[in-house]
């Protein structure tokens, strides 16, 4: 059989001609698949820009609702447009932590005609519409958290055993409280803020008490030795003052500190009352031992281990010229005890011994102790039933 080249060229034409139509068919496909995918990509962006507005439009309301209270619906709208979202945010929160007149502290701008916003002379700054000082919070936050934090360290210093490290913890826990007291004095904000807390409203009432709670519970640990707050501790003896003495000794370093740092006007109130509150409670507790170790006087000889130690009893009963002497020597009369003091009148005093400056004297702010009461001149049998440190040493003969 001879070939048909005929054929063969017919046969090629048409499957040439198939192949054009398969990839014809193939691009259009191709292209129909890169359509809906554009398409589909394109609709999810529309979606998501969608949702945008919505949500920018939400958060707008929102924000424009919050403005308005202050500055009114027109002038809160025209707020965002020319400061925009941020700005406004800024604005509302200045306003928000304003604790004075907003309605008189508030300035907004002069303009040609219509509402804020509408045609300005010139877009204002956010602080020409906000003239005043806001209250530093942020400052007041940050110095009374450092105070408490401190407290609390040197309460875990004064926790150690005694020796080197405790010596070397303490002392670079007093650098550290230099360091923070010279940076208090450099910078500018604080000097502003020192200006304003002469005035008062500095600190918060929560940050005053926080600050005063760490000191109680740092006071009371040292005495104790109990590490951690003080409502915690059950422990305590019948009878004792430590309590209220914690309170007295924290009064006196908030008081300082307070002069030291920031002068607040308030705190300084706050604990110069809280002050008078523990000193109270430490009279109804010496005058108590007072009015027992007087009335035994009369028919017993009394000295500093006559009464158990589970009732009130003094810690020691003394000249004057053994007090005088003991009170300038440290270590040697017992922190916050309380003494009964044999006057050469023949009338008794009751103290309570500091071993610490009180700022609150103000006749002599160096004495360590407090005078709670003086008697009259007493019985001179009772006044010598009272055995001193020398006559009876903690209940021992001198001989």
């Amino acid at each position: 059989m001879g070939f048909d080249f005929g054929a063969f060229l017919g046969g090629m034409g048409e499957q040439i001609s198939e192949n054009i139509e398969s990839a014809k068919a193939f691009n259009r496909e191709k292209d129909f698949r890169l359509e809906m995918l554009a398409e589909e990509e394109a609709t999810k962006n529309r979606l998501a820009k969608s949702k945008e507005r919505k949500e920018k439009n939400e958060l707008v309301q929102k924000l424009t609702e919050s403005l308005s209270i202050h500055i009114g619906a027109d002038n809160a709208a025209a707020m965002i447009k020319t400061h925009g979202v941020g700005g406004a945010n800024i604005f509302l929160d200045k306003a928000n932590s304003y604790e004075g007149d907003l309605s008189t502290a508030i300035k907004l701008p002069e303009i040609k005609n219509g509402t804020f916003g509408d045609d300005l002379v010139a877009a204002p700054t956010l602080s020409q519409m906000l003239p005043f000082e806001e209250k530093p919070e942020k400052l007041a936050t940050t110095i009374a958290g450092w105070q408490i934090n401190f407290a609390r360290e040197m309460d875990e210093a004064n926790a150690m055993a005694d020796g080197d490290e405790k010596k070397n913890t303490i002392a670079a826990l007093n650098s550290k409280k230099e360091q923070f007291l010279n940076v208090l004095g450099e910078t500018e904000e604080v000097k502003r803020a020192k200006e304003k807390a002469k005035e008062g409203g500095f600190y918060t009432d929560a940050q005053m008490r926080a600050m005063y709670d760490a000191k109680r519970d740092s006071s009371f640990g040292i005495l104790t030795g109990f590490a951690g707050a003080r409502e915690n501790y059950v422990s305590e003896v019948k009878g004792a003052n430590t309590l209220p003495f914690s309170d007295y000794q924290a009064s006196i370093q908030l008081y300082e500190e307070n002069k030291t740092m920031m002068n607040d006007k308030y705190l300084t109130t706050f604990a110069t009352n809280s002050a008078k509150n523990a000193k109270n409670a430490l009279y109804v507790h010496a005058t108590e031992i007072l009015r027992q170790t007087r009335g035994d006087a009369n028919t017993k000889q009394i000295d500093a281990m006559t009464y158990p130690r589970i009732q009130k009893a003094a810690d020691g009963i003394l000249t004057e010229e053994q007090f005088d002497t003991f009170s300038e020597t440290d270590g040697v009369l017992k922190q916050r005890g309380v003494y009964i003091i044999k006057n050469k009148d023949m009338s008794l005093s009751v103290i309570t011994y500091l071993g610490f400056g009180n700022i609150f004297n103000s006749s002599d702010p160096s004495k360590k102790y407090i005078t709670h009461a003086r008697t009259t001149s007493i019985n001179e049998d009772a006044f010598n039933n009272l055995l001193t440190y020398g006559q009876r040493r903690f209940g021992k003969s001198s001989d």
